[in-house]
């Protein structure tokens, strides 16, 4: 499996910004209203763009409610479908019965933020005038164009590269806040990753990702997907800034990162390293890259 290196001087924040600028006026025709901000579960690096989408909706001076609860949307509702990678053929569509579950409602608006989409199992109960998908990968923005006819369809970065664009970085502060929030399996699964995270950043540990989109082998003596041990909806406010935290903390005390997890990728770069990776097993990564004008070299 080819490896590359990557590292913060091959990011333009102007390229980036540039990018943006489609999702940027979506998202500011809702400034001054509260609109639902719908959660899809992941883990460590599903929590980054949880934060990410929060922060992006925030600084846009959008307010929002997270909830699942679709059966409570109403015609004067604007709703936005959480960001990330599950919209495809080996996640058994559960977010895509969500997703559905809101657009068919009577909602206003429904706004798909930056997805990989390569597979619905039903893309007519997706074809809506009142949605706009914005598509984080080419492949996925070609996939929309030739199955939804209604449906407004864009490109967009990958939102956890929107922390490029903001001052805000992931702090600990709500931690006691989240803590007691959770019920009891919560904390143990909090509690364990902060305690994988201290083992991850004082190790050579590699960091490859080893469920269903691994690209090679791994050893569990060698290896440790940290992004794996957490998993969540995301639902508690703060939660998933403090993973977010807990995750940056580890990788910028690491002499190196080797991993095949995109937002592994992503936090390392936000943390001023230089990343040694290879691709998940569809691509995910250089295609990102690729719609956020990154040019990666071998």
């Amino acid at each position: 499996m080819l490896h590359k290196q990557i590292s913060p001087t091959d990011f333009s924040t102007t390229t980036i910004s540039n990018c943006f600028v489609e999702l940027v006026d979506c998202v500011r025709k809702f400034s001054g209203r509260e609109v639902i901000l719908v959660p899809n579960t992941g883990n460590a690096g599903d929590g980054l763009l949880a934060f990410s989408a929060q922060q992006f909706l925030s600084e846009a001076g959008v307010n929002f409610q997270v909830s699942e609860d679709w059966s409570q949307t109403s015609s004067d509702d604007v709703v936005f479908l959480s960001p990330g990678g599950a919209l495809i053929h080996e996640y058994q569509g559960f977010y895509e019965d969500l997703c559905r579950s809101f657009i068919q409602t009577d909602a206003r608006e429904v706004i798909l933020l930056p997805n990989t989409v390569h597979h619905l199992f039903n893309p007519s109960a997706f074809d809506s005038d009142r949605l706009t998908i914005f598509c984080r990968d080419r492949k996925s923005f070609a996939y929309c164009s030739s199955q939804l006819k209604k449906a407004k369809v864009h490109l967009a970065p990958d939102l956890a590269l929107s922390r490029f664009l903001s001052n805000r970085q992931p702090t600990k502060k709500p931690f006691v806040q989240v803590f007691t929030q959770m019920n009891f399996s919560q904390r143990i699964k909090l509690v364990r990753f902060v305690i994988c995270s201290m083992l991850v950043a004082h190790t050579s540990l590699t960091l490859y990702r080893t469920d269903i989109e691994a690209t090679i082998p791994t050893s569990g003596t060698t290896n440790v997907d940290l992004a794996s041990y957490y998993n969540s909806k995301f639902l508690i406010d703060g939660e998933a800034e403090v993973v977010s935290f807990f995750l940056f903390k580890a990788l910028r005390q690491r002499k190196s990162i080797r991993t095949n997890r995109l937002h592994t990728v992503i936090s390392g770069i936000l943390c001023n390293k230089v990343v040694t990776y290879c691709d998940n097993s569809y691509g995910k990564i250089e295609a990102v890259f690729d719609v956020a004008g990154v040019v990666t070299k071998a």
